[in-house]
Order: C-alpha cells, then structure tokens, then sequence
C-alpha cells in the first residue's frame, strides 16, 4: 500500500511568554536555553484521526556562562587521524 504525500500550508509564529529557559547547575554555571522555531506547517486536510497534522522545526541555542573559579583544563577531543578503528570509534579516514 502506497502512502500519499501531504499536503502542507506554511505557519507564520510569534513569541508568546519568554523563549529562554534557564538552568543553574550545583557548580553554579549558568545554561540559558534558547529555542526559535524555524519552520512550521500545518496539513491542508484533516488526518484520519479528524485532527491536522502539523511539522514543526526548531534550533536550539545554548549559550553557557561558566564562573571563573568553577573552570578546569581537560585534553582536547581526538581528531579523525588519531582515532583508531579498534576503538570502535570514529570512521577510519579513507586512503586513496
């Protein structure tokens, strides 16, 4: 049984409330989670349930603010080359 596609109209939106949530962590960093929509569409015609389907995209922004007597050094991550496949992670770079 083949599945149609849907048919969608576009969404215009506003900010209603704040679109910042905000965190303290135990070390008293701070994580304000921002959140936009970038994309929202609703179907032209009622699903099977009589209700609309709708598609919603949204971006995540997380700036963090870390106190200064709360930081510690750490190595940086690996890059690709110093992955090794046994690990079992990471892709093994392709050699031509």
């Amino acid at each position: 049984m083949s599945q149609e596609n849907i048919e969608f109209r576009w969404l215009d939106w506003k900010v209603v409330g704040s679109d910042t949530v905000v965190f303290r962590l135990e070390d008293d960093t701070i994580i304000k989670a921002r959140i936009t929509l970038t994309k929202a569409g609703v179907s032209v015609k009622l699903g099977p349930n009589n209700q609309p389907t709708y598609i919603i995209e949204a971006q995540l922004l997380p700036p963090i603010v870390v106190p200064k007597n709360r930081r510690f050094y750490a190595p940086p991550p690996p890059t690709p080359p110093q992955i090794k496949k046994d690990t079992g992670i990471g892709i093994e770079p392709t050699r031509k």
